[in-house]
């Protein structure tokens, strides 16, 4: 084994930024974004913590969307929702709980990008 690797496996800390701070900062990320509203998306993407509510950080509409674009989010109806209003610009919840698979297709067809992010609202 790599010195390298061993050092790492017997650090505890090591252990803890691996294991406990992502699943520490998915379940307080919206308390931690109150306190810290500047955060760069990209910090939160290099933990790979996966977002439990979409609409509880959705007054940091940048961070939202750097995490939908990642993937880093966990799927209930409550973020596919979110994503759909707030990411993708859809309105008709209806057609999304009825025929969904048709209308998220729609929406990833090929040549199909994400709208450009919302102007004027912070985050």
């Amino acid at each position: 084994m790599p010195l390298v690797r061993l050092c790492r496996a017997r650090n505890p800390l090591t252990r803890v930024f691996h294991n406990d701070l992502p699943a520490f900062v998915s379940e307080r990320l919206p308390e931690i974004l109150a306190h810290v509203p500047e955060l760069p998306p990209q910090r939160l993407k290099l933990l790979k913590i996966e977002v439990e509510s979409l609409p509880a950080i959705g007054e940091h509409p940048s961070i939202a969307r750097a995490m939908v674009e990642a993937g880093l989010f966990e799927l209930t109806v409550e973020n596919v929702e979110y994503v759909y209003r707030q990411v993708l610009g859809g309105s008709d919840l209806h057609a999304l709980a009825t025929r969904n698979y048709t209308t998220l297709r729609s929406w990833s067809a090929p040549g199909r990008r994400l709208p450009a992010a919302r102007s004027g609202t912070g985050g």
